[in-house]
């Protein structure tokens, strides 16, 4: 087996856990054994259990880098790129919805923060890329509309994104809002 592929199924098994049990109960024993990888592995891997759950953060993260890639591809107007781009958040929201606690909990770490910055400027800039070609229609300049949404779409909001279709449908009628002109 490769080994980026080992990698990715000690990630998703961290995060199959953490959909059954809590932090403190998700051991690199139980990881290790869900990935069907010895414990020395996951050691080559990650230094240990935080480094993984701060790996599993950027790897989340990362879904949603991707998720405005693809948004950036699409041939569409400003009210269909704002829709796609905040269902596809929706869609991830709704399968990651068991790791928002954990997503919280270590956003705020110091160790993963100089790899969190440079996904979230990566993700920044996408977002900007992809309101830059409607630059005339927004309100405000492209830099602070984005700025706009991504504190409108923070990971503490994520869970209510999830459960609440509506809730969501109201928030992405209040950015689309702020950020175009009338």
């Amino acid at each position: 087996m490769k080994k980026d592929e080992k990698r990715l199924r000690i990630i998703e098994s961290a995060i199959s856990l953490l959909s059954e049990k809590n932090f403190e109960e998700v051991t690199t024993d139980l990881i290790a054994s869900r990935a069907k990888v010895g414990k020395g592995t996951l050691y080559t891997y990650f230094k240990n259990k935080d480094d993984l759950l701060g790996e599993t953060l950027l790897y989340v993260l990362s879904e949603f880098l991707n998720a405005t890639v693809r948004t950036k591809k699409c041939k569409c107007d400003l009210d269909r790129k704002i829709d796609m781009l905040f269902d596809l958040y929706q869609e991830i929201a709704k399968s990651r919805e068991n790791l928002l606690p954990l997503f919280m909990r270590i956003y705020i770490d110091e160790t993963i923060n100089k790899k969190r910055t440079n996904i979230q400027k990566r993700m920044r800039n996408h977002l900007i890329s992809i309101f830059k070609d409607f630059e005339s229609q927004l309100a405000s300049p492209v830099d602070v509309t984005v700025d706009f949404i991504i504190v409108n779409t923070m990971p503490f909001s994520m869970k209510r994104f999830a459960q609440d279709t509506n809730y969501w449908k109201n928030v992405v009628e209040i950015i689309k809002k702020g950020i175009k002109k009338d």
